[in-house]
């Protein structure tokens, strides 16, 4: 079990390009399933929109003799050294080994290989997987997609306006919600998607310098990089168009979860449970704490100050701290399978076509969420 002090190793990319991309997931517009999307960033997907029904229930693991779990999480897009130290995963019987990794096809190989238990990664991540062979499950839906996709550009340079970006180019992350959001901005603010090159940025530390110097004409930041390049601070930077993903966007989806291998789900299936429990839990507990309290320890365990980067604004401390749309109820498969089928629509390239990726979803992605 890790110390109260413990603190987990966050890189740039984490900070400034994986809080965004670990957001991303969601349906297109007018995905007909119900869901509450809170002002916290939380979504609460129904029972009447999910298969919960269908879950099978488990016993209780005995917390004074806990499981050990290996699981690699991702920056700080879910917390769970925080889960741990605040208790959720003792109380539920889990003793989670918690380690970092920066891709979900990194995290499905090493899933698949044997040196992790659970790891955390996209959906179309999983789908490839699944589509390539390996033999994945997915124990539990973890979040929708951003509630807000900035796209910036140079302060003075020659994109002024979102319309500017038609006969340019926009730099991003090289995974595929990436090109499915950037191509649900361009579209729901008026720019044909296919008069924009998208190119793959390999060094994510190094995308504000790239912009600066004109290698792309903008770039798909989040917020923190937003906020670090203002011109007081960093680049002079602007965001362009409407930000809100709500165009193509069904927050009920489930863009990234908790994998295992099909066969450590099948053979242990209350492990899966209880560590479904123990993060849902964890979840309704995050949104309870007031923000300044959420940024300390976001600071104590991950070594990332909110709070000196949004300065005196009430408002952009709070943005920065809901980075992550997570879901604390069970799966919506519908308008997960709607957020499959954008992809195939906007990224046919990148996303493997006719996956039966439903029959990998676990009991514990179905079983309702806690009620406290």
């Amino acid at each position: 079990m890790h110390s109260l002090g413990t603190r987990v190793a966050v890189t740039g990319f984490a900070v400034i390009a994986l809080t965004a991309l670990t957001a991303c997931g969601s349906a297109g517009a007018g995905g007909g399933s119900s869901s509450e999307a809170s002002s916290s960033g939380r979504t609460d997907v129904t029972a009447a929109t999910s298969s919960s029904a269908d879950a099978q229930q488990f016993p209780a693991l005995d917390p004074d003799d806990p499981v050990t779990i290996r699981v690699a999480d991702a920056g700080v897009s879910n917390l769970l050294a925080i889960a741990e130290a605040e208790g959720f995963f003792e109380r539920n019987g889990l003793d989670p080994v918690l380690s970092q990794t920066n891709s979900g096809v990194a995290t499905l190989a090493a899933v698949q290989g044997g040196s992790l238990d659970i790891g955390y990664a996209d959906l179309y991540a999983g789908i490839n997987a699944i589509s390539n062979g390996f033999d994945v499950s997915l124990l539990l839906n973890n979040n929708a997609n951003l509630d807000t996709l900035p796209v910036v550009v140079k302060v003075g340079g020659d994109v002024e306006d979102v319309a500017d970006l038609a006969g340019t180019t926009i730099g991003l992350a090289p995974v595929p919600q990436y090109t499915v959001n950037v191509r649900g901005f361009l579209k729901a603010n008026g720019v044909d998607p296919a008069d924009v090159e998208l190119i793959s940025i390999q060094d994510a530390n190094g995308a504000p310098q790239a912009l600066e110097r004109g290698d792309y004409g903008a770039w798909v930041a989040s917020w923190t990089g937003v906020y670090t390049n203002t011109g007081t601070v960093g680049y002079d930077f602007q965001v362009v168009g409407d930000p809100s993903s709500s165009e193509w966007t069904d927050p009920a989806a489930t863009t990234a979860g908790w994998w295992s291998t099909g066969e450590y789900a099948r053979e242990n299936p209350a492990v899966a449970s209880a560590f479904a429990d123990a993060v849902r839990e964890f979840r309704l507990w995050w949104y309870e704490q007031d923000t300044d309290r959420r940024a300390e320890l976001v600071e104590q365990y991950y070594d990332v100050d909110y709070a000196a980067i949004a300065g005196d604004d009430p408002a952009v401390l709070e943005r920065l701290l809901d980075f992550v749309a997570w879901q604390t109820g069970p799966i919506d498969l519908a308008a997960t399978q709607e957020w499959y089928e954008l992809g195939l629509e906007y990224a046919p390239d990148k996303i493997a076509a006719d996956v039966d990726w439903q029959a990998h979803v676990a009991d514990s992605a179905r079983q309702p969420g806690p009620t406290t």
